[in-house]
Parts: C-alpha cells; sequence; structure tokens
C-alpha cells in the first residue's frame, strides 16, 4: 500500500480520501487504489516535500495510511481527520 501511494505522490498528485474501503486487491493479492474524485493533481514543479494543498501534504497521507495499515492489522477502525494532527 505504502508504494501505491508513493507512485501516486511521484505523479504529483495528493489524494484526499485515503481509508480502508479505497483499497482493493486482485485475485494476485496486488494492492490496487481507487477513489480519486477528491484527489488532487499538482503541477510538475512542486514540491511534494513541503506542498499544502487544502491541508493535505503527502505526510497527512502517509498518516492517513499509517491509520488504514492500523485497522488491518486490529481490525479497529482508526479515523483521523487532516485537521486533527
Amino acid at each position: 500500500m505504502a508504494s501505491k501511494l508513493s507512485y501516486i505522490h511521484g505523479r504529483y498528485a495528493l489524494v484526499a480520501d485515503i481509508a480502508s474501503r479505497n483499497f482493493l486487491s486482485d485475485s494476485n493479492v496486488s494492492i490496487k487504489i481507487y477513489d480519486f474524485s477528491q484527489a488532487s493533481l499538482l503541477p510538475l514543479d512542486s514540491n511534494m516535500e513541503i506542498l499544502d494543498d487544502n491541508g493535505f501534504t503527502t505526510q497527512i497521507n502517509v498518516g492517513l495510511l499509517r491509520g488504514v495499515m492500523c485497522e488491518i492489522m486490529t481490525g479497529n477502525r482508526f479515523d483521523i481527520g487532516p485537521f486533527e494532527r
């Protein structure tokens, strides 16, 4: 899941809705991310390490992904919004 998110960031995009419901696996257990309806496509010269797009950053995306991973490991839902840092 982390490598998929890294790939997305490498394409200058931020995902606004990172949640377990937006991760799928195919018959080969390959992870897919979907629901980019609120994602931001950013200019190719963006500095992804410091860019803030209405409260969403790569660091927020990683934090939200951490919540998804915790949910998968524990079975307990982990909710955090971009403004609950």
